[in-house]
């Protein structure tokens, strides 16, 4: 975890619990990385998340002499569909989205991959999102691929 400060200093978590001493001040986490190790495969799943600049979604955590901050980096995970144009969309019109997993802290998914990240081996070790857009019936109209890479 990376933790930044307002005036641009920043502090490194390594481990679930760890506590750090901080000047006072505003803070906001910059890069979660998480590994997931499953019992049913030698390949640890990894996520890299990182913050989103500015909007609504970014969340400073104030700190206060003598004060421990709890911050929980994956609460309120929430799945968006970014249309790439911002106009409203006419029937029979293409349209283009982006795919979007976001924390209440403002971090998006970045990259998700099994086993060590090597950005030189196969695209097939890498996740990926199908994106089905379905009409009112749950037919589906059409689908799209997108990675997180």
């Amino acid at each position: 975890v990376l933790v930044v400060a307002e005036d641009g200093s920043a502090f490194t978590l390594t481990r679930p619990g760890q506590t750090q001493a901080v000047p006072v001040g505003r803070y906001a986490l910059e890069v979660v990385s998480l590994v997931v190790q499953s019992s049913d495969s030698d390949k640890p799943l990894q996520f890299v998340f990182t913050r989103i600049f500015g909007g609504e979604s970014e969340r400073w955590h104030s700190v206060e002499a003598d004060q421990t901050v709890t911050v929980h980096p994956f609460s309120q995970l929430r799945f968006e569909l970014l249309p790439e144009d911002e106009e409203t969309v006419k029937p029979g019109q293409a349209i283009t989205v982006s795919p979007r997993l976001l924390t209440a802290d403002g971090l998006m998914l970045n990259g998700s991959w099994f086993g060590q990240a090597d950005r030189l081996s196969p695209e097939s070790q890498y996740n990926s999102a199908t994106v089905r857009l379905v009409d009112g019936k749950g037919q589906v109209l059409d689908k799209g691929l997108s990675g997180f890479t």
